[in-house]
């Protein structure tokens, strides 16, 4: 045999070795084929900036299970716009406790805005109070605001911590009192300033409205991304992903699938509001039939490679009436986050999803998640833990669901 036969014959055995090896860990569930294991981080939103005190004593634990992105929207609110070192000091807390933080640049300096008041929604006169979300009455003023609030933070050493996200659901009017053709405009001239500064950026917080509601404002909105040049490019989608009772289908055909791959889910839950009187909703969302959700979003973040969805949100507010936190006012972990952290412990290292018509597999490296879409039989060896409606009796009811290991 030649050296050059010998070297193909090599490369044959190396190439068989290594496709048993991948088939050997990338099928530890039943009857799929070989998938690639893809990650992506979870993250929770803290809520106004101004508001991310309350939140202190449960980054800790938050930190300690590996969720080390936070999300923290409208910075310049009325009591702070004309204080950026308490701006900065509210944003080194969460470096100080080592998280990531993504910044959504959502609201405005307060202007000479109350001319515009009187002809407004009651919602708007009493968000006002709190903070402006009128478009700039002089861009070029609100530009060179922005441009000395960034270097301030690079002058400190932030910027390596952060993501900037531009907006936060423009195309919802309670978050934006201006149309698509101000939000383009803006958009356009905040991505130019803020492009060269060593930081990841995202666009720009989006309900899934645009890609579901042929509203006219919805569709105006819609329009603007179709129109997008830098999505993709140097920003990615950022999107939100509420279920609402209802599995949320996001009609892909309307767009060109490269705007959602690496994109990321700024806002995630099963419902966008909960109040503590909805006994229904909180049992969908804070008991073991969140998996739903969950499953919903992971296959979605599968599909088109997204990088991180942030959670809506850490813990409850004492002033008001949601309870879509994961811990409630007094800092203690609810049942959703025990079993978020028994999913995160699946899926950290990387997943892929497999779905039949009686059950889906969230397939980490070393255990995976059985969500049962029907009755189902799940007698695996090696359960860690079942979630459903009573005992583990070796059978799924619909929604109940096992993590097994390997």
């Amino acid at each position: 045999m030649n050296q050059s036969m010998l070297y193909n014959w090599i490369l044959i055995v190396l190439s068989v070795l290594f496709l048993r090896f991948t088939c050997k860990h990338q099928q530890p569930g039943e009857g799929q084929g070989p998938a690639a294991f893809k990650q992506v981080d979870i993250g929770f939103n803290l809520g106004y900036l101004g508001e991310t005190k309350m939140t202190y004593p449960v980054l800790d634990s938050m930190k300690r299970q590996g969720f080390d992105w936070v999300r923290v929207y409208e910075p310049f609110t009325r009591g702070l716009y004309r204080d950026t070192a308490k701006i900065l000091d509210l944003i080194g807390q969460l470096v100080k406790r080592d998280c990531k933080v993504l910044l959504s640049l959502s609201n405005f300096p307060y202007e000479a805005d109350e001319h515009r008041l009187p002809a407004s929604r009651e919602k708007v006169k009493q968000i006002y109070r709190y903070s402006n979300r009128f478009p700039p009455l002089d861009l070029e003023k609100y530009l060179v605001y922005v441009k000395a609030f960034m270097d301030a933070l690079q002058q400190r050493g932030y910027l390596e911590h952060l993501s900037i996200e531009i907006f936060n659901e423009p195309d919802a009017a309670n978050y934006f009192w201006g149309n698509a053709k101000e939000f383009s405009k803006i958009r356009d001239r905040l991505y130019r300033l803020l492009e060269p500064y060593p930081v990841e950026l995202l666009c720009c917080g989006f309900t899934t409205g645009p890609f579901l509601d042929d509203k006219p404002r919805k569709q105006a909105f819609l329009e603007t991304i179709h129109r997008d040049t830098m999505l993709g490019t140097g920003a990615d989608l950022s999107f939100h992903y509420y279920m609402n009772s209802s599995k949320v289908a996001i009609p892909v055909d309307q767009l060109e699938d490269s705007v959602f791959y690496s994109g990321q889910i700024t806002e995630f839950n099963v419902y966008s509001t909960l109040r503590n009187t909805q006994e229904e909703r909180i049992q969908q969302t804070h008991s073991y039939r969140i998996m739903d959700a969950f499953v919903s979003v992971l296959e979605f973040a599968y599909r088109y490679d997204l990088e991180r969805i942030y959670i809506f949100k850490l813990i409850d507010n004492p002033k008001k009436k949601g309870v879509l936190g994961f811990f409630d006012v007094h800092g203690a972990p609810k049942y959703s986050f025990e079993l978020l952290r028994a999913l995160w412990s699946v899926i950290r290292e990387g997943y892929y999803v497999n779905r039949t018509t009686d059950y889906v597999d969230i397939i980490g490296q070393k255990a995976s998640v059985r969500y049962a879409l029907r009755a189902v039989s799940a007698q695996q060896e090696k359960i860690r833990k079942f979630a459903g409606s009573g005992a583990y009796n070796g059978q799924l009811k619909p929604g109940e669901w096992v993590i097994f290991d390997h």
